[in-house]
């Protein structure tokens, strides 16, 4: 779920894969994204910009940026 920008809980639309480590039984690494153009897309991106720093800001591509 993320907090919209009016500070209210909204519903996340993922899809993801699942990696079993081999060497590691038990342990699974999950990799989630979202769906380019979609709003999911959007709030991903926003969760991504709390945690970023300026440089990692301007080293995405501007076709990315909304």
């Amino acid at each position: 779920m993320i907090i919209g920008s009016d500070l209210r809980a909204r519903d996340l639309t993922l899809s993801y894969e699942a990696l079993e480590l081999p060497a590691d039984p038990g342990l699974t690494i999950f990799a989630y994204t979202a769906e380019p153009n979609w709003p999911s897309h959007d709030a991903v991106n926003l969760l991504a910009s709390w945690t970023s720093t300026p440089d990692q800001v301007s080293a995405v591509p501007a076709e990315e940026e909304v």
